[in-house]
């Protein structure tokens, strides 16, 4: 699941490089957001010589940034490269990933715990919605009613849940 966060960023990465003006070094502001996440995720998997090459990614952006360049095409060549590198690395480690917990089955096969359902849905919706979040471009409508209809799932989610904390932020969030 963790590594699939980190896929999807990727996807939504490269589909921002393609779109990046090679006349305009600030197009490529829209990448250090995307970056961030993935590199969070990173350090958070342990994959500290992924989350090295990100940072790079980071730095060649802010340096193109930085000094203004007009033609900005052999940053995005690198940016490719690195991301290409970045994604056969993450590929190795997705293989050899082994799970950190395991949950035990019920001694009824067939028998799900409904809580332990709840948070599983919760976890992903979770998800989604920090992604959601993280990819918001100000002013799309579409982007602000989709994350409406996420917060009621979350909220529908979560109102069985004890502690009612969670269900109460989510209350909260969609109330701003």
């Amino acid at each position: 699941m963790s590594y699939e966060i980190i896929k999807d960023l990727i996807e939504k990465f490269s589909c921002e490089l393609i779109l990046a003006d090679s006349q305009e070094p600030k197009s490529l502001s829209v990448l250090l957001p995307i970056l961030k996440n993935i590199h969070s995720q990173c350090q958070r998997l342990s994959l500290s010589s992924q989350a090295k090459s990100i940072r790079a990614a980071r730095n060649l952006i802010n340096e193109a940034i930085k000094h203004n360049s007009k033609n900005i095409s052999e940053q995005i060549a690198a940016l490719e490269t690195l991301i290409s590198n970045f994604s056969e690395s993450l590929q190795n480690s997705d293989q050899d990933e082994q799970p950190l917990v395991t949950i035990e089955k019920n001694s009824i096969e067939n028998e799900t715990d409904p809580i332990l359902e709840s948070f599983e849905q919760l976890e992903k919706k979770l998800d989604e919605f920090k992604l959601m979040i993280t990819g918001f471009c100000p002013g799309e409508i579409s982007d602000l009613g989709a994350m409406l209809n996420s917060l009621d799932e979350l909220i529908e989610i979560s109102k069985e849940l004890e502690p009612s904390t969670f269900h109460q932020i989510s209350i909260a969030c969609k109330g701003m």
